[in-house]
């Protein structure tokens, strides 16, 4: 039996079924979990720090997790450990901590932060799906983990299913197992993004079909889709509330993001970044595959797709009660004007009009 193990936490912050921290307390004599923060965790979306933060505490309590800042590679060093165990991750960044660990110490690499491991599902000839229904259904027909029994079960914080699951707190094995089948579809889009980050890691940035686009340089149009005051209530809506609360739905997501590059015709890594340092659940993969799927360059077999805000808000907030909630500006106007207020009303309620969109974006 092995000594001494490290298992180092990343994004599975949880005590059960947890298959790195179960291999390591049956394969080990003395195992220490460890979490280590670094500069880049600590610079990214204030209220994702507060919920990693918080959920350190509870596992620091319940199975005297070690917390420490530094290097990753170095302070796993300090315990001399006889083998470290650690979650597979698809990131660039964790890809070269896990080279990093694998150069110095003996690592076993274990499935946890998503259903199906990256590469266990790939088409005959191909690293990886591009593509997702051929994907989805061999992942629907795949059996789904079994759990197993690794520590305690801790009480959950108040935040969205999404973030839970992108910090580890929500074991995506476990939340498939009891998933209705929309939920199981949106955790199939999580491991796609995945597995294919995974094969071509470089797709955190790059295009998957570059040349689809020409980008605009339209710094005033970005500030304005940033601070949420384009004019059009729905995207500012969904602008505010993810600066107020690092969060907003999916829908409003999809039609953001389709009105910054296919509206405004702006780069999708501008909007990206902008995610990825406000969200609560910005993870790299869902970031970059979402962004590039609605922007068209990406894993989307129809890429001159639009989601037309006006129409997408008419749906999706028949009453205005969402636009009312975060822009105070138009909140006075009838459910029937709301969501597309005359240039002159606008004026009148000192409400930025429409940022002018790109005429010929490709």
């Amino acid at each position: 039996m092995t000594r001494t193990a490290v298992v180092l936490f990343t994004r599975d912050l949880r005590g059960h079924d947890h298959p790195a921290l179960a291999a390591a307390r049956r394969d080990c004599a003395r195992v220490v979990p460890l979490f280590v923060l670094d500069d880049r965790l600590l610079a990214v979306s204030t209220r994702r720090t507060g919920l990693l933060l918080s959920r350190l505490a509870q596992l620091r309590e319940a199975i005297g997790l070690v917390v420490v800042q530094g290097d990753p590679v170095e302070q796993v060093a300090r315990f001399e450990p006889d083998g470290v165990y650690v979650s597979e991750d698809v990131s660039a960044y964790a890809r070269r901590r896990e080279r990093r660990l694998r150069e110095r110490f003996a690592l076993r690499t274990l499935p946890g932060i998503t259903v199906v491991p990256p590469g266990e599902l790939a088409p005959a000839g191909r690293g990886c799906y591009r593509v997702f229904t051929p994907y989805w259904r061999v992942w629907r027909a795949h059996p789904l983990p079994a759990e197993v029994s690794s520590g305690p079960r801790l009480p959950e914080p108040e935040a969205p299913l999404s973030a839970l699951l992108h910090l580890g707190i929500a074991s995506p094995a476990e939340v498939a197992r009891g998933a209705d089948e929309d939920l199981l579809r949106k955790l199939c889009w999580r491991d796609f993004f995945a597995q294919l980050l995974a094969a071509e890691p470089e797709l955190e940035w790059r295009d998957m079909h570059a040349g689809r686009r020409m980008w605009r340089d339209d710094p005033e149009a970005v500030a304005a889709w940033k601070e949420g005051r384009t004019g059009v209530p729905f995207v500012d809506a969904a602008m505010r509330q993810l600066l107020a609360e690092g969060y907003m739905p999916n829908r409003q997501r999809m039609v953001a993001s389709s009105y910054l590059t296919k509206d405004l015709g702006v780069d999708w890594r501008i909007g990206a970044a902008h995610f990825r340092e406000h969200l609560v659940d910005g993870d790299v993969s869902s970031n970059s595959g979402n962004w590039q799927w609605v922007a068209g360059t990406g894993a989307d077999t129809r890429p001159n797709r639009r989601f037309n805000p006006k129409r997408q808000a008419r749906l999706h907030d028949p009453d205005g009660a969402y636009v009312r909630r975060w822009v105070a500006e138009p909140a006075s106007l009838s459910a029937a004007r709301i969501h597309d207020p005359a240039p002159a009303e606008c004026r009148e309620l000192g409400y930025a009009h429409a940022v002018v969109p790109a005429a010929n974006a490709k």
